[in-house]
């Protein structure tokens, strides 16, 4: 990108402290940190204004999508706790269940994972099983 002089005037404590720090966060010099805090100001000023600009009916379609993306990725999210708790119940009765047991394992481990809001540990299915036997 191409440079030019242009003479700009600075708070002196502004400039004092970019002079202290500019090696700090990797700059050559003073210059190229001012560059990149007016260029990082630019495009924050001018992105707030851009929703100024988006229409209500353009944003409620973004906020209507993401929501959906957000319903279908917990709820996938929430399978796979299931499934996840499934498993260790499996693992910790070591193959030594009955087709009754199995057949009421998934309701059971869908009740754990609401109750724990998430993946269940290992260590807290296999500590409930040793006290079944």
């Amino acid at each position: 990108m191409e440079t030019q002089k242009h003479r700009v005037t600075f708070n002196e404590e502004n400039y004092l402290l970019a002079t202290a720090i500019h090696k700090t966060y990797g700059f050559k010099n003073v210059s190229e940190l001012i560059n990149a805090a007016l260029e990082e100001w630019i495009v924050r000023k001018t992105t707030q204004q851009a929703s100024r600009y988006l229409s209500k009916e353009v944003a409620q379609i973004i906020e209507q999508t993401v929501g959906e993306m957000t319903r279908r990725i917990n709820r996938m999210m929430f399978k796979l706790a299931v499934s996840d708790a499934e498993m260790k119940h499996v693992l910790a009765h070591a193959y030594s269940m009955d087709e009754d047991e199995l057949r009421g394992l998934r309701p059971h481990c869908e009740q754990e994972v609401r109750k724990a809001q998430g993946l269940l540990p290992m260590e807290d299915v296999a500590r409930d099983h040793q006290g079944d036997d």
